[in-house]
């Protein structure tokens, strides 16, 4: 990995920066609550992705979204 690239480990998320995945949209026509749960999994630490849910089942998505 580049030097420039490093990972950012223990970066504090703001509940803004949770909540802005629940604006994430696929650019291929999948199923968007399940992109939106894939991203935020992907990117997140545990107990952030925990708060994203929490925040995705207030706006109504589809937690079983496939």
């Amino acid at each position: 990995m580049r030097k420039d690239k490093e990972k950012v480990l223990d970066e504090v998320w703001t509940e803004d920066h949770v909540k802005s995945f629940l604006d994430v949209r696929p650019h291929d026509g999948s199923d968007e609550d399940f992109y939106m749960l894939l991203k935020a999994y992907q990117s997140m630490r545990a107990s952030d992705f925990e708060l994203f849910v929490q925040f995705f089942c207030g706006e109504n998505r589809n937690l079983n979204a496939t």
